[in-house]
This record gives structure tokens, sequence and C-alpha cells, in this order.
């Protein structure tokens, strides 16, 4: 049999962040918040995504988010945890980001009010709460909040913004793949991981869709990440639909972590 000549031919596609836009998101996930009782984390909210293009600076587009409708349910553990976890995730219900026009988060303009919204929920979460482990997690929320290239760290993970804010504009073809950096938090803490992206061949020419995958470290591969991104490949588009699976492997023990999001 004769095959198609055009089934081999390379892909080019480019993706661009767009100028200016609204885009709203509903996100879905579920993951581990603590290893050694094997309790999991259900997260749904709706994200609204504003867009805006400032001429003074071309390069960079200013980004605001707000959160709404944000549930967390938590499998099992303290009334405690879930309630200080829920006061530590409500300083991010408003963020201004600055983001390059490649996608990458460049700074956070409203640091200071996130700031003074942390120092709210400290005061009542040392007034209402005591323990060698509270005391642990306010120290590392202290920091986090107090430094901008952790802070951005944070909203990149997954459990956060991370499906949203990857950094997925470049030009991509479907015979070679790009690497891009992911932090990701595991059972012993957060690592940085490179992740695969590679254009997928599809029938449809008003779409671009992106598969990622990554294994860590390489030659264990204890931990490994799977996803597929859809766009639509119209001006000032963005995601319409991701999933993200993240797979730990420690001897017999397992953990998956799973991400959906859809613009809505």
């Amino acid at each position: 049999m004769i095959q198609n000549a055009f089934r081999f031919r390379t892909e080019e596609r480019q993706l661009y962040m767009p100028k200016e836009g609204v885009f709203t998101y509903y996100q879905e996930s579920i993951y581990p918040i603590n290893y050694s009782k094997k309790i999991t984390c259900s997260s749904t909210r709706k994200l609204c995504i504003e867009i805006l293009f400032d001429e003074d600076q071309p390069y960079v587009r200013l980004v605001n988010i707000s959160i709404e409708n944000h549930e967390l349910n938590f499998s099992d553990g303290s009334y405690a945890m879930k309630d200080i976890l829920k006061r530590v995730t409500s300083i991010y219900d408003k963020i201004q980001l600055r983001v390059s026009y490649k996608g990458v988060i460049v700074g956070i303009d409203n640091l200071e009010e996130l700031q003074d919204k942390w120092k709210e929920q400290k005061e009542f979460i040392q007034q209402h709460y005591k323990g060698e482990q509270v005391q642990r997690y306010i120290h590392k929320t202290e920091y986090l909040i107090h430094s901008e290239t952790d802070s951005i760290d944070y909203l990149l993970e997954y459990q956060h913004l991370g499906g949203v804010l990857k950094s997925l504009c470049h030009q991509y073809s479907t015979d070679h793949s790009i690497l891009i950096t992911q932090p990701l938090i595991t059972k012993y803490g957060k690592v940085m991981i490179d992740e695969e992206v590679l254009l997928q061949p599809i029938d449809d020419t008003e779409k671009i869709q992106l598969t990622l995958s990554a294994s860590y470290p390489q030659e264990k591969e204890y931990l490994t990440i799977d996803a597929m991104y859809d766009f639509c490949e119209k001006e000032n588009s963005w995601i319409e639909k991701a999933e993200i699976t993240v797979l730990e492997k420690y001897g017999r023990e397992e953990y998956q972590s799973s991400f959906r999001i859809k613009q809505i």
C-alpha cells in the first residue's frame, strides 16, 4: 500500500501570549495534602483572568487574576488543618502579575497587599491554634510571602495556578520537542522538573494541541507527569482546556494528583 505523502510532513505552529482579553476557567484538582496519613485535598474554583496591554511595556502583559467560589475538601484530618490551609490560600484570591510576551511571570505588582493580608491571617492563626506543626507552617508561609521569587514559584505549582500560568508561548514543531521548567511539590518537598512539550498533529487547523511529559529523577522515574493542553488558534486566544496527571512512586506506595482546567 502506498502511504499518504502528507501523513509524515512536519507541522509547525506558534503560540502567542494574548495582548488583551478576559478568560474564565473552571479548575478541579485532587492531590495529597498529608503523605504520612494519606490525606488528600479536593479543590474546585473559578478563575477570572484579565489580560491588559501596556503601550509603555510592549513586551509585558498585565494579568489580573481573581479566584471565586473556591471550595476545599479533605479526605480526613483535623478542623485546624483545614481552616489554616483555607486561610492561607485565601491570601491569593486577587493577584496582579506582570507576564512577559512569552508567558513568563516577571513580577507580582500587589505583593505588598498580599503581605498585609497574610499579617491579618497570621494574627488569627496564632491566636486560635497552637503547636509545633502550626508554627512550622506559619514560618514557611512567612518566608514565602516575603520573597517575590518564591511566591511566583508557589503560584506556578499545579496545586495553585500552574495549570494556567505555564510559559507555553513558543514556536512548536511535530518533529522535535522543547523543555520548560515546572516547580512541583512532592512527598519530600519542592523540586524543579523539566517537562518535554511536543506539538501533536491534528486535523482541525483551528486548534493547537500540546502534550507534556516528564520524569524525575530520570534514571529512577519515581515521579512522572503527563499532560494534554488544547488551544484555539485565534487572535487573543489562550488555553481552552488542560488535563494534568502527576504520579509519585516510593517503593510500593503511590500517590496520584490530577488537575483539570476548562475555559467557560
